[in-house]
């Protein structure tokens, strides 16, 4: 009988340290999980597009040596984006629209008049058959994509990184991502990896940082921003180059460029 209630007691206090501990890692969980859903936030803060009107370049390089090199204007306002873009040859090619908690994206395409409604989990669409995707330019933030499971200190030619896994929260098409920021001085983020489904490095984007000239009324300053974004599709061979030059918030534009119904003019 005594046995009996030793072996009860026993149990009783196995099963407190046992729920004790689990305790105790899931806090320590919690704490890892909101420290990383920090790191996301300040990404999204350094990367954050400006408010006003942002000069902007995209150049791309195929696989062929052919060269395509874009004008753009970015007119963001109130987390509402809309691109511009301008070919070197054809002049005024499409228009890209993101607006604020919308589900949806517009498209429209000025040469051929047609306009495509597209959801936010369409993702992969090339955009202008570039290395950036749709979702590359939506500007959203990371930790609205993304669900950050892990990280670790990593050296790369000579910088240490903190190394960051995401999962897509909503995508089909990548399984995982990495992303490096600096784990000392700025913090800032270097470099993103994206890995198909089959755990092939599939994209790489890399952010080099500089200073943006900045125009607003009475003042003009630079801010330290990432100006180029490098992506490099990996099978395709593509390098696409987007550079960011200056932001202006004096020029005025009306809020009705953000509406869907007006793209087309």
């Amino acid at each position: 009988m005594r046995f009996r209630l030793y072996v009860f007691l026993y149990i009783i206090a196995s099963i407190n340290v046992y729920s004790q501990n689990n305790q105790n890692n899931q806090k320590k969980e919690t704490i890892k999980r909101a420290d990383l859903l920090k790191d996301l936030n300040e990404i999204y803060a350094e990367s954050k597009y400006p408010e006003g009107i942002t000069k902007a370049q995209l150049t791309v390089r195929y696989s062929n040596k052919k060269i395509k090199v874009y004008k753009i204007l970015i007119y963001h306002k109130n987390d509402n984006i809309l691109y511009t873009i301008n070919s070197t040859n054809e002049g005024r090619i499409l228009k890209i629209l993101y607006n604020k908690n919308s589900l949806n994206y517009f498209i429209y395409d000025i040469i051929n008049h047609k306009l495509y409604q597209k959801d936010i989990y369409e993702k992969l669409g090339e955009v202008l058959n570039s290395a950036f995707s749709f979702d590359d330019l939506s500007n959203r933030n990371l930790s609205e994509k993304y669900v950050p499971i892990i990280s670790e200190l990593t050296t790369e030619k000579d910088k240490q990184y903190k190394k960051i896994k995401v999962i897509p929260a909503d995508e089909k098409d990548y399984s995982h991502l990495f992303l490096y920021r600096l784990s000392k001085d700025k913090n800032r983020l270097e470099k993103i990896e994206y890995f198909k489904k089959n755990r092939i490095l599939s994209k790489i984007i890399e952010f080099k940082y500089g200073n943006l000239t900045m125009k607003e009324k009475n003042n003009k300053s630079k801010i330290e921003y990432p100006i180029i974004w490098k992506a490099i599709d990996i099978k395709k061979e593509t390098v696409s180059i987007l550079e960011f030059f200056s932001s202006d918030n004096i020029i005025p534009f009306e809020d009705t460029i953000f509406d869907p119904d007006k793209l087309t003019y």
